[in-house]
């Protein structure tokens, strides 16, 4: 009758697992959420009643926060210019710069679409630095010293954190590490338009005055999914960070589509939906 689940009794008495709204031994009572108690479209959902202070939680939109969805996000939005449309981009935000070495507060994990050329993205936090992830690339997005909460910024090629092999000599290359740190200072004052550079462990930008300012960062730490059982036909399950992820997406393979990989289109030949994949350009004119 509750649509409950019997997981097994105790002194001849079921054990039941309630679904959302329903709670008692047996799951026949109902709880309700207040009327309009989560703002801007969140949806409202019964916590366990064992929790007195807090029986109500909402489940917000993408652009808002709050115990009642009442705060919007600070927001970034990237134009992509000359760079090749990813399926999906990992954001790396910077919320403090005060501090000797910047501490990322968090990743975004971004699906975007076919054609979708700008992208919207939402923080948790104010941010001073935003590093995009695209296919293998870096490129600085935002690098500001007074944060801002909404800002629109273009990408493109040349924001492109090159590594360093590109940008020293040979003779500095062949230098061990712990030395050829010394020599990071040339790159920002031999390339005037350079703003960034990445080696093996460090992220460098380049100052207003030409000078190279490098923090850590971990190229290293894996993005896919601890646990792959999300995705269906060999489809790479992504995850925005490793302990309770808030974005996980699948990367399809070919010949299949879908947010989790289900669905097979090679058997039906190329069809209009697997040449498009899931974004369909409105009002456009297909030419002879």
């Amino acid at each position: 009758m509750s649509n409950s689940i019997c997981v097994g009794s105790i002194r001849n008495q079921p054990i039941c697992v309630c679904p959302t709204g329903k709670f008692g031994t047996r799951c026949l009572l109902e709880q309700s959420c207040p009327i309009n108690f989560c703002k801007n479209n969140g949806k409202c959902v019964v916590a366990d009643d064992r929790m007195v202070d807090a029986i109500f939680a909402c489940i917000c939109p993408e652009a808002y926060s709050g115990r009642q969805c009442q705060k919007l996000k600070p927001t970034i939005e990237v134009s992509l210019q000359n760079i090749d449309v990813p399926s999906y981009l990992f954001a790396y935000i910077y919320d403090d710069i005060r501090g000797s070495q910047p501490m990322s507060r968090f990743v975004i994990l971004q699906k975007v679409k076919l054609f979708q050329n700008v992208i919207t993205l939402y923080s948790m936090y104010e941010f001073y630095i935003v590093v995009l992830k695209i296919d293998i690339s870096y490129y600085l997005a935002v690098l500001q010293q007074e944060p801002e909460n909404n800002i629109s910024t273009t990408v493109d090629s040349a924001q492109q954190c090159a590594p360093f092999q590109e940008l020293l000599s040979s003779e500095l290359l062949a230098l061990p590490r712990i030395h050829r740190l010394k020599s990071y200072h040339i790159p920002c004052q031999n390339n005037v338009d350079l703003q960034c550079f990445i080696d093996e462990s460090y992220m460098c930008l380049c100052t207003v005055e030409h000078q190279t300012n490098c923090v850590l960062f971990d190229f290293n730490s894996s993005s896919v999914c601890t646990d792959d059982v999300y995705c269906e036909n060999g489809g790479v399950c992504l995850q925005d960070r490793p302990q309770c992820p808030e974005s996980i997406l699948c990367a399809g393979i070919d010949c299949f589509f879908g947010d989790r990989c289900q669905f097979y289109a090679k058997g039906v030949g190329l069809t209009l939906d697997d040449m498009l994949r899931y974004a369909i350009r409105p009002n456009i004119i297909f030419n002879k």
